[in-house]
């Protein structure tokens, strides 16, 4: 390995929505302002917003055109019986005898039959294909936000981009599950029934329309203002949601600093500004309520005139008044719930809005899964040239840094806090966008890696502020740059000190790793990391719920874990930065796992006497654990610990961005350098964190 070091630089019988509470509230002066506060993610147009929803229902357009034709093929068959009941009145009104009326009645029933099954058909189709819309959205917003750097999330702050795949997702799916069929239902009827109202006599058609002008006026007040609304009010949920979440987190400090009062008042003042935007919107659609009332008396009052005009001229028979007159008013429910649904469509839009936002972000479709039978079956090295990163604000954080380490072997990078290794890690490992792997991009923003402060919290680029960085790394040849995002997924693995247990089963929680792993293999990881003791204790093995509602872990089984889930892991390179921080145990003794890189330390192994599942198994300290996982692959170990460093292959020291040193622990402690001074600093202080 070599290293080295450079310098760089209403009416119907449907309901109004409730207002905020449930009931209607006092109408305050309006909404407050939008809330001051962290950018945040930003929202697509409507426009953009519409055109991707649009692509994902061309997706199915079998399912989709299925929904549309149903749905007016039985709104047509509805008809029927209304234009069989006015054979009726003319029938009666004219003295013609009741001879007919056995076909009307069978004709009638047959209808309203055919429309319970057309409905539901229309009604099945329909739903498929909004789940499918849903899923699909709510998987584009999750990879989304698994795409974005942690330092990313940090900017925008955590509650508005877990209100966007959260509270956002829940508006969306409530509204596609009831504004969408009753809007598709009603529009459906509403044509139809205009249709057959022309078909009996268009001048009844064209009285009818004179409530068309109320209506628009009263939707384009309505849209006018209510939009805005509720994109406000979305925006001041998630500013409430990461109050809340602020307050819970930091609980401890903030009672131990008497914050409680004041954090208190800052999620009050966000939920009244929530609420003020919420009852001002409910105003808006209280208008809407009055202009679709108005429109009802219009359109049916010059109806009325305009049939008893006609009946009177001998243009149409009061059969056809009759039914017209019956179509119109059947249309005052799906044009209520068009209007009415309105309310919760504008809801759902601005949630689709700030959705489409997230996944745009990333590009938004999720990861493609790691191929791996593509990836290398033998070790492989890792080369870094001229490796630079600079900081927006121009601060450089890596400055001409040169690597190898050669396949199998571990290097481990050594420094002061501020030196730059978790940003040379981060860039290797792909969690800090940088040009030399593919993944700078122009979304990317004050992204912190690992838990270094100063250069150790290394940023990436955006639009407004770029950081800038250039270098290639290689592994096993070929450079990052140009490989896909799976293949680079699937070449390094990485473990920090903020690991973190998923919800589920043991067995789900290691297969993150690699769905592929048998039993035995995610059995032998955990001896491995000297697990096999904690495992023989768990109820129910691997199928043993953990996490969230489950067993939890205390944070050396946690991070024991995530090396279980590197030990797994089928990639050639690993990346650890921190990742014995909550070591359990005192640092092995030098001799226990000195020359790890060649042949490993003793640690418990399945297949090694006492060591399934024995709750003797000696305790394996954490350092020697991380060793274990990472035994017959290339490693950069970020060595917060000198005694990890101990273990590599060889060290690398950096220092203000650039490789110093490099070499074995005894010749550089020989070299009385920048390593030595760091050893006499840990070893003076017991181990101190470097």
């Amino acid at each position: 390995m070599t290293g080295g070091s450079g310098q760089g630089g209403g009416s119907g019988s449907t309901p109004p929505p409730s207002s905020p509470g449930g009931s209607a509230q006092a109408v305050a002066p309006g909404p407050a302002a939008a809330p001051a506060g962290p950018p945040r993610v930003p929202t697509a147009g409507a426009g953009t917003a519409a055109a991707d929803l649009l692509r994902t229902v061309g997706r199915w357009p079998g399912t989709a055109l299925a929904a549309v034709v149903l749905s007016f093929v039985g709104a047509a068959l509805s008809l029927v019986p209304v234009l069989m009941l006015r054979d009726v009145v003319d029938a009666v009104a004219t003295g013609a005898g009741t001879d007919q009326l056995p076909r009307i009645l069978v004709l009638a029933l047959a209808a309203v039959l055919g429309v319970g099954l057309v409905a539901a058909a229309a009604e099945t189709a329909l739903g498929t294909l909004i789940a499918r819309v849903l899923a699909d959205l709510r998987e584009r917003a999750v990879a989304s936000v698994l795409r974005l750097p942690t330092g990313e999330i940090e900017r925008f702050g955590r509650g508005d981009v877990i209100g966007r795949v959260g509270a956002d997702v829940a508006v969306l799916v409530s509204g596609a599950r009831t504004a969408v069929p009753a809007i598709l239902s009603a529009l459906v009827l509403v044509v139809t029934a205009s249709g057959g109202i022309a078909g009996l006599d268009w001048r009844l058609a064209l009285a009818g329309l004179l409530s068309l002008p109320c209506y628009v006026v009263a939707l384009r007040l309505y849209l006018g203002h209510s939009g805005p609304l509720y994109r406000q009010q979305r925006a001041h949920e998630a500013t409430v949601l990461g109050s809340l979440m602020s307050s819970v987190d930091g609980l401890g400090t903030v009672r131990s600093h008497g914050l409680v009062d004041h954090r208190r008042s800052l999620t009050t003042r966000a939920a009244a500004d929530s609420r003020d935007t919420s009852v001002a919107a409910f105003r808006r659609f209280s208008r809407l309520v009055a202009g679709e009332n108005l429109a009802e008396f219009t359109g049916l009052a010059a109806l009325t005139v305009v049939g008893w005009l006609l009946l009177r001229a001998g243009h149409v028979t009061i059969g056809d008044v009759t039914a017209a007159t019956i179509l119109f008013h059947r249309q005052f429910v799906p044009v209520g719930q068009i209007l009415f649904s309105f309310d919760e469509a504008q809801r759902s839009g601005a949630a689709l809005t700030r959705i489409i936002g997230l996944i745009r972000l990333t590009g938004g479709d999720a990861p493609a899964p790691v191929d791996p039978h593509r990836l290398p079956t033998a070790p492989v090295d890792v080369e870094v040239r001229g490796l630079r990163h600079t900081y927006p604000d121009g601060r450089r954080a890596v400055g001409g840094v040169d690597l190898h380490i050669p396949a199998g072997r571990t290097l481990a990078v050594v420094g002061g806090s501020g030196a730059g290794k978790s940003t040379v890690a981060g860039i290797i490992a792909g969690t800090v966008p940088h040009p030399a792997t593919g993944t700078g991009g122009a979304t990317a923003v004050a992204v912190r890696t690992g838990s270094g402060q100063g250069d150790d919290a290394a940023l990436s680029a955006t639009p407004a502020r770029t950081a800038a960085g250039d270098g290639t790394v290689t592994v096993g040849g070929r450079s990052l740059r140009d490989l896909g995002a799976a293949a680079r997924r699937g070449l390094v693995c990485v473990a920090s000190q903020d690991t973190h247990v998923f919800a589920g089963t043991l067995r789900d929680d290691l297969r993150l790793a690699d769905p592929r792993a048998d039993d035995a293999t995610l059995t032998a990881a955990l001896h491995a990391v000297g697990l096999g003791p904690w495992l023989a204790g768990l109820p129910d093995g691997l199928d043993t719920a953990v996490g969230e509602g489950g067993v939890e872990p205390d944070g050396a089984t946690v991070q024991r874990l995530s090396l279980a889930r590197i030990a797994v892991s089928p990639a050639p390179v690993v990346v650890l930065d921190e990742s014995t921080a909550e070591d359990d145990a005192a640092p092995a003794p030098v001799g226990a796992v000195a020359g790890a890189g060649a042949g490993g330390p003793t640690v418990p192994h399945p297949d090694a006497g006492g060591a399934r599942g024995d709750r003797d198994t000696p305790v394996v300290p954490l350092e020697a654990a991380a060793v274990a996982a990472v035994r017959g692959r290339t490693a950069l170990v970020i060595a917060h610990r000198l005694s990890q460093a101990v273990t590599a292959d060889e060290i690398a020291v950096m220092d203000g961005g650039t490789v110093v040193e490099h070499g074995h622990h005894v010749d550089l402690l020989a070299a009385g350098g920048r390593y030595a001074d760091l050893w006499a600093a840990w070893s003076g202080t017991e181990g101190e964190q470097c």
